[in-house]
């Protein structure tokens, strides 16, 4: 696979990225600030954003600080992939490309992120504990809301767009591009041009076990239809092999969703099991209809020595018209790390 990145006082062509980078993980970044400084800012967000997200933040913190902006496959066009890449190898991107950045070099990392940035954020810190040593978490929180009105929500415009991603690009963008436009969308922010169905995929891979087994229930019931009709051993046998996958699908997740793999960081149940491992400031929007998190994590972070919580009169995108805040935030935080 192709992979491509990109230093922003210095561009270069992706014939010259694809021959001088040989570790497939990395992610699409931008890089600029202050190279001799010992803080690395890595800035992460979210669906259907890109790096413009933090236009008004980042500049802010170049004069004293390292600063780097990561994407991912197909939210920045040049690294391109058909079916995108699932949590744990964008999880293993992250810390490649930190890795990549930092050259050897010792620096103190701090994370401001949002969004899937956010989600990312909380694998990343699972899967590489302590590497984080302060950071910015904005409207995500690491205990999914367990209410139903927000379950409900959830599970239906994600399993919405997992659809749209899977669905034939002709069908599939136009009707991503209008949920954008219509639901993901702040007047005080422009989206990024260009932006597909094809970065769907992070919905995709959250929802694929439930989309199999759905898939799989389908199956039987148009199988069990046509068995009416067409009563045969074959059909009886492909029945049967369908109801054992279901059993061994069921066990095997139990299993999975039981143990600390890092190949299931990615699923919501490892995910309520975590404790940040590093101090955090967690910033969400009070103007929204549910809430991304549990009290119960604000209580825990508000007993947390070095972390706050922040509440601001914004819905998901917390930062658009709190730039300041955010940035006298990350100053402040970075003091104390």
């Amino acid at each position: 696979m192709k992979r491509f990145n990109q230093l922003k006082s210095h561009l270069q062509t992706n014939n010259t990225f694809k021959n001088k980078l040989q570790n497939e993980y990395l992610l699409p970044y931008d890089l600029a600030g202050n190279t001799s400084s010992k803080n690395l800012i890595v800035f992460l967000h979210g669906w259907p954003d890109s790096n413009k997200l933090w236009d008004n933040i980042a500049p802010a913190q170049e004069q004293d600080n390292l600063v780097l902006r990561i994407s991912y496959p197909n939210y920045d066009k040049r690294v391109q992939e058909l079916w995108g890449r699932d949590m744990p190898t964008i999880t293993r991107g992250i810390k490649e490309t930190i890795d990549h950045v930092k050259g050897g070099r010792e620096y103190k990392v701090f994370i401001v992120s949002h969004d899937w940035g956010a989600h990312f954020t909380y694998l990343f810190d699972k899967a590489y504990p302590n590497y984080i040593k302060n950071g910015i978490v904005m409207d995500i929180g690491y205990m999914p809301p367990d209410d139903a009105k927000t379950l409900i929500f959830a599970l239906s415009y994600q399993l919405y767009l997992a659809l749209l991603f899977v669905l034939p690009r002709s069908i599939g963008n136009p009707m991503t591009v209008y949920f954008m436009k219509r639901f993901a969308m702040s007047k005080d922010y422009k989206l990024e041009e260009g932006l597909d169905a094809s970065i769907n995929y992070m919905y995709y891979y959250m929802w694929r076990p439930l989309l199999k087994q759905i898939g799989i229930v389908i199956s039987m019931i148009t199988l069990s239809c046509v068995n009416v009709f067409f009563l045969s051993p074959l059909a009886l046998f492909i029945i049967y092999k369908i109801f054992c996958n279901i059993t061994e699908g069921i066990q095997t997740n139990k299993q999975l969703n039981n143990s600390n793999n890092d190949d299931f960081i990615n699923t919501k149940q490892n995910r309520r099991r975590y404790k940040p491992s590093f101090p955090l400031a967690f910033i969400y929007g009070i103007k929204k209809p549910f809430m991304f998190h549990q009290d119960k994590m604000i209580q825990e972070l508000n007993n947390t020595e070095k972390c706050e919580v922040i509440g601001v009169k914004q819905g998901h995108w917390v930062m658009i018209g709190n730039e300041k805040m955010v940035n006298d935030l990350i100053t402040k935080r970075l003091k104390d790390m």
